[in-house]
């Protein structure tokens, strides 16, 4: 079959490998992990399964942070994991931000570029690194 040292994932193969919701597919997927060494995740897909998880599955914060936390700790996934390990506890916390809010508040800190700059009250008086811009 395939055999691949490294390769990139999108949102809908780490959705069937958390929910296993398909089985023929979850098994396929197991498969192409034992022939591939690294994938390579891009950070969009990170938000777009947390999106998906919460408006379509209506899945837990908690229960989102949790399959989150399986794939960016898995040791065969290369992903912006100090990002999500700091972003994911304030999404927990801060029930109204969304996960980019909360990653934007942590892209700014780990990039030593804060404070973030926004229009936006509730991710200002939620996050202690965040100025509002008067209108």
């Amino acid at each position: 079959m395939l055999n691949n040292k490294t390769g990139s994932l999108d949102t809908n193969i780490l959705l069937r490998l958390v929910l296993n919701d398909i089985p023929e597919q979850t098994v396929i997927i197991k498969g192409l992990f034992e022939q591939t060494d690294v994938f390579h995740l891009a950070d969009i897909v990170i938000f777009e399964m947390v999106f998906i998880l919460d408006k379509y599955y209506e899945c837990s914060r908690e229960d989102i942070c949790k399959s989150i936390r399986t794939i960016i700790r898995h040791n065969q996934i290369n992903c912006n994991r100090r990002l999500f390990e700091l972003t994911l506890p304030l999404y927990l916390e801060h029930s109204k931000l969304s996960i980019v809010d909360c990653a934007l508040t942590q892209y700014a800190v780990l990039n030593k570029s804060t404070p973030l700059y926004t229009f936006d009250k509730e991710l200002a008086k939620q996050c202690s690194d965040v100025v509002i811009i008067p209108e």
